[in-house]
């Protein structure tokens, strides 16, 4: 009985040992494929595959929507390729047909390249500091700008922007995004197809 009883014992202990070998095998096998899946969500999130960066070149599909002036109320879709014009506040707004030329909209893609290279205006909450001196002043203008953007190039997408322009802010992004705009105005005003719209009728106080 005792010779019985000790083989039976030593059955017992070889096959805990077989059956612990295999768990440990099998664990390495898990926290490797867990290693791996971590790796890609690290890439991605990194933006090197995501499109979270826009291409230094413009794209083909590069376009936008933007909205400028008092409220807001002139507006260019270059997808559409139209543009909206204020007329004033008691008037309704014109509609025509409008295309930018490509070398206009390379220039503006340009700046807001630069813009996002700078100070990340596009993939972050644009919200420019009213008073970056510190002089613990600040002023409020009224009537002021309203602007409104959104735009894509290839697989990035910007964060759509509103801002409303009350404080007329030094702070450096949004000095470059007014004057983006104030370009983009410019260029928009220059089309034979603006030119030929009727004169605003009204202003705002």
């Amino acid at each position: 009985m005792l010779a019985v009883s000790g083989l039976t014992m030593l059955l017992i202990l070889l096959a805990f040992i077989a059956t612990g070998c295999g768990t440990d095998a099998d664990s390495s096998s898990t926290m490797t494929t867990g290693t791996a899946a971590s790796t890609k969500v690290t890439i991605r999130d990194t933006g090197t595959s995501g499109g979270l960066v826009p291409p230094e070149q413009m794209p083909a599909d590069f376009g936008f929507v933007a909205a400028f002036g008092v409220m807001g109320r002139n507006t260019i879709d270059t997808f559409a390729g139209t543009f909206t014009k204020d007329m004033g506040l008691n008037e309704d707004p014109v509609t025509t047909k409008l295309s930018l030329s490509p070398d206009v909209l390379e220039s503006l893609y340009r700046d807001l390249v630069s813009m996002e290279n700078q100070w990340q205006v596009f993939t972050t909450l644009f919200a420019p500091d009213p008073d970056p001196g510190n002089t613990g002043t600040s002023m409020i203008v009224t009537p002021h700008m309203t602007y409104r953007l959104e735009w894509q190039a290839a697989s990035f997408s910007s964060l759509p922007i509103v801002w409303e322009d009350s404080a007329l802010s030094a702070d450096p992004k949004a000095a470059a995004l007014r004057e983006w705009f104030r370009k983009l105005q410019q260029m928009i005003e220059a089309t034979p197809e603006w030119k030929a719209l009727p004169p605003m009728t009204g202003g705002y106080a």
